[in-house]
């Protein structure tokens, strides 16, 4: 059996490793200055934070891919003779990403002798890679779809996310922090930390900090329950700051220093509504 898998960018998959797997990428729809773009590779990310650094407020929207857009990525699979389709999505609790590829997979059943799986991944970023990682695996092994799925859905609560951010000024530009509460959090310099709850996959603060530094050992003591469980994977995701990256790579490294670790830029999915300067810490207990 043919198996072939899709999934979107908000996943912050690297497109180059989508390319060399044929890993079809459904992009998220970016707006600002009255423009609409798509995230896929022929947009400049450089320029893209650049803005950042060069206005007091950039004001970004995103969107999610439409159904017709996974409906096209499913068709490419189907025309190069795959029987079954996996696509892993950015949580349903976060966006509405899930939703167009549940429609999608509807349709492109209706028109083929195929099936579509549509796996939430419940969280964002790289925690959806470590899925389709997963799922290349499985396949290598000539593991049943059934079983690829049933495993990348129990991975999936193995993911956990953590992100701390420099400002509340994005949140509050996006509607997603009351006035008060921006004003209360910027009178006294806090900067939010947020976790990604497991039921519904939803973003939840869950603490302040008032350094950038102090915040990032807080999400890995949030993460490792202060030394009492570890990883055995990380993934540092952040909004064009390596330099931040680095460090919350010492941190793990001062306690686990053999664990694999990687780094990566988010795209749009987190930095429209983090800014720059946030970071994510997504942490696989496999």
């Amino acid at each position: 059996m043919k198996i072939g898998l899709v999934t979107d960018s908000a996943s912050d998959i690297s497109f180059e490793f989508a390319n060399k797997h044929n890993i079809k990428i459904a992009p998220l729809h970016i707006s600002f200055d009255g423009e609409e773009y798509r995230e896929d590779e022929s947009f400049d990310f450089d320029t893209y934070y650049q803005n950042f650094e060069n206005r007091d407020l950039f004001k970004v929207n995103t969107a999610q891919p439409s159904p017709g857009e996974f409906l096209e990525k499913y068709q490419e699979l189907v025309d190069e003779g795959h029987d079954y389709i996996i696509c892993a999505t950015i949580s349903s609790g976060l966006s509405g990403t899930y939703n167009s590829a549940v429609m999608a997979s509807r349709q492109v059943m209706e028109d083929h002798d195929i099936q579509v799986a549509v796996v939430d991944s419940k969280s964002a970023s790289v925690s959806v890679v470590y899925l389709i990682e997963l799922a290349l695996k499985m396949i290598d092994d000539h593991a049943e779809p059934e079983e690829i799925v049933a495993a990348m859905e129990k991975r999936a609560q193995k993911v956990e996310t953590y992100l701390v951010l420099p400002t509340l000024k994005y949140l509050r530009a996006g509607g997603r922090v009351s006035m008060p509460k921006f004003l209360l959090g910027r009178l006294f310099g806090l900067k939010p930390i947020t976790y990604v709850e497991k039921t519904e996959g939803k973003n939840e603060a869950i603490a302040t900090t008032r350094n950038m530094e102090n915040g990032l050992q807080k999400i890995y003591n949030f993460t490792t329950d202060k030394g009492t469980k570890f990883a055995n994977h990380y993934s540092i995701t952040h909004t064009n700051d390596e330099e931040l990256a680095k460090k919350m790579v010492a941190i793990i490294r001062a306690n686990q220093p053999d664990v694999e670790i990687r780094i990566t830029r988010a795209r749009s999915s987190i930095s429209a509504h983090a800014g720059p300067g946030a970071v994510a810490l997504i942490s696989l207990f496999d």
